[in-house]
């Protein structure tokens, strides 16, 4: 079989494999999910007053 395969395919044959990379795939997204979650936790009061600050800055003062 003369079977081409684009570099950026994981071309996997066993089941194994597809259930680690499916493991592996979860677990950056799980972990990428909670570090979000904590950034914007921790920003949200910051990222509060800004955009009020900006809308401030935006709305005339008279």
């Amino acid at each position: 079989d003369n079977i081409v395969y684009d570099d950026d395919v994981i071309v996997v044959d066993d089941v194994a494999g597809i259930v680690v990379v499916v493991v592996v795939v979860a677990a950056v997204v799980v972990v990428a999910v909670a570090v979000v979650a904590v950034v914007v936790a921790e920003h949200q009061d910051y990222l509060r007053r800004y955009s009020m600050d900006e809308l401030a800055k935006l709305t005339p003062a008279d």
